[in-house]
């Protein structure tokens, strides 16, 4: 099963972007968050709002901060573990 549009889906593409820089920091736009999801960036604003609200993300000019890695990988889906799963049968 493949990630969809739902507001839980989506966390997981930032963990992965944080997990290939391996920094908590990563210089990031909205409109390139956008991009490298596959979606519109309005709808990746909307997104990142409720973590932001719940103190998982914090969100400067340019950068996306986690300052929760826990909680934003508890409010994603396990959709990325079932595409790995899937990828390595």
């Amino acid at each position: 099963m493949l990630p969809t549009r739902s507001n839980n889906a989506r966390p997981s593409g930032i963990i992965k972007i944080v997990g290939h820089t391996g920094n908590d920091d990563v210089p990031l736009t909205h409109e390139k968050l956008a991009a490298l999801l596959g979606i519109r960036r309005p709808y990746a604003s909307r997104i990142i709002q409720g973590p932001k609200v719940r103190g998982i993300l914090e969100l400067r000019r340019g950068s996306i901060s986690v300052l929760d890695l826990p909680a934003l990988q508890q409010r994603s889906c396990d959709c990325d573990e079932q595409v790995q799963n899937t990828s390595l049968k």
